[in-house]
């Protein structure tokens, strides 16, 4: 089987007939507005606090 020199493989697909084009996109349908998101809280997440977390265990004092 000989390869053509620009890559493509000779395929019993590429004899058949090429497949339905896709139907065209549709525009969207009108629907509510959408509402725009609502402002995050300012609360920081975990790991975002800025105060050193205290030692789980205070070393004992010998």
């Amino acid at each position: 089987m000989t390869v053509p020199n620009d890559g493509t493989l000779l395929s019993p697909e590429s004899t058949l007939p090429p497949a339905e084009p896709e139907p065209p996109l549709q525009p969207p349908r009108p629907g509510p507005p959408t509402e725009p998101p609502s402002p995050t809280p300012d609360i920081p997440g975990p790991g975002t606090d800025p105060a050193p977390s205290p030692p789980a265990r205070p070393e004992p004092a010998f």
